[in-house]
């Protein structure tokens, strides 16, 4: 039987042409979503405040645990959030926080370049927490890097690049360490993918962006068929969107088009297990997890519950890339449940 060439052709035009949930075409940036996702969703900024208020930086920068005095430096991750508030709210004492929260940090910097920590931890597995706190720091200079805030923050920032690539040149020597430690958690894959992607980019490094790449084709791997990064060999909810989030994060910043591709696809099917697992009510299902929402796990002598503002930060990333509409009010909803629940366990 004879094939209409014309018709290949024109499949194949199409195909190839056609983003296939990659950041192309009409790329969107993360600043670009954050500014206008009040447009989307007015009750985000309240969701926001569960994570970042007024007191989560003390003058000093230190956050969360650290206030009282310091323990470890990925507690000052959360000011990541912050400054997502203060970008949406266009609020400069917000980011005066978010860059003394980033000096603080760098004051606990060892010889080595790894950070101090009074938990009597060994630096070599101290380094998950300074990668934590690293693709945190990634983020926040590149969103201060594209902000009107640029001009009188950045150059407060660009002062810690020494020892940013001292504290590189530390988790590089620890990556082995670092894959090992955390080889049954895509999540925290992720995240150490994101703090060498991020800050090779920042650094100029392309060995760094290399490894960071690594790191997103190793939480890859773990994904099932169905969408599913598999956490300790089961599914989480919590988890689930944690990783979406942070894929997400690094297809706003990734230059690799190949490896951006791969990603989308993986994101495509995460997201759409995510959605699988949200109750019209906005609700994030627990049951079945495997760390998080039914008394699993402990942090900071709290049981695990579900990372709402993880879930619905994801969901509006995806939603805002792609004009998904649907998605868009899926998180609304997300958004909806999760301020009632903080509000009813105050």
């Amino acid at each position: 039987m004879r094939i209409n060439s014309f018709l290949i052709c024109t499949l194949i035009i199409f195909v190839f042409s056609t983003p296939i949930f990659a950041f192309e075409g009409n790329e969107k940036s993360e600043i670009d979503i954050l500014k206008n996702i009040l447009s989307t969703s007015h009750d985000f900024n309240e969701l926001l405040s569960h994570k970042a208020n007024n007191k989560s930086v003390k003058a000093d920068g230190a956050v969360g645990r650290n206030k009282k005095k310091f323990t470890e430096v990925s507690t000052q991750r959360d000011s990541l959030w912050l400054l997502r508030r203060a970008i949406i709210e266009g609020d400069r004492n917000k980011v005066e926080y978010v860059i003394r929260a980033m000096e603080y940090a760098f004051k606990y910097q060892e010889k080595a370049g790894n950070f101090k920590n009074s938990l009597g931890i060994k630096r070599k597995r101290a380094s998950s927490a300074d990668s934590f706190f690293l693709q945190a720091y990634g983020n926040i200079y590149l969103l201060i890097e594209a902000s009107d805030f640029r001009a009188e923050f950045l150059p407060r920032l660009k002062r810690l690049t020494p020892k940013l690539k001292k504290a590189l040149k530390w988790l590089d020597k620890n990556k082995h360490n670092l894959y090992k430690m955390d080889k049954k958690a895509p999540n925290r894959l992720a995240f150490n993918g994101l703090a060498f992607l991020l800050n090779g980019y920042i650094l100029g490094n392309n060995s760094y962006v290399e490894t960071g790449e690594r790191f997103f084709s190793e939480v890859m791997k773990m994904q099932a068929k169905e969408g599913i990064f598999l956490e300790k060999g089961g599914y989480d909810s919590s988890y689930q969107a944690v990783v979406n989030y942070n894929l997400t994060r690094a297809l706003f910043y990734l230059q690799n088009e190949k490896l951006k591709l791969k990603i989308s696809k993986s994101l495509k099917l995460g997201t759409e297990w995510e959605l699988s697992r949200i109750e019209d009510s906005g609700r994030v299902k627990a049951e079945g997890n495997k760390r998080t929402g039914l008394k699993q796990e402990k942090f900071l002598g709290k049981f695990k519950d579900i990372n709402y503002p993880e879930v619905a930060l994801s969901l509006y990333y995806w939603g805002a890339v792609h004009n998904d509409n649907k998605v868009l009010n899926i998180a609304d909803k997300v958004v909806g449940y999760a301020v009632r629940h903080y509000k009813s366990n105050r």
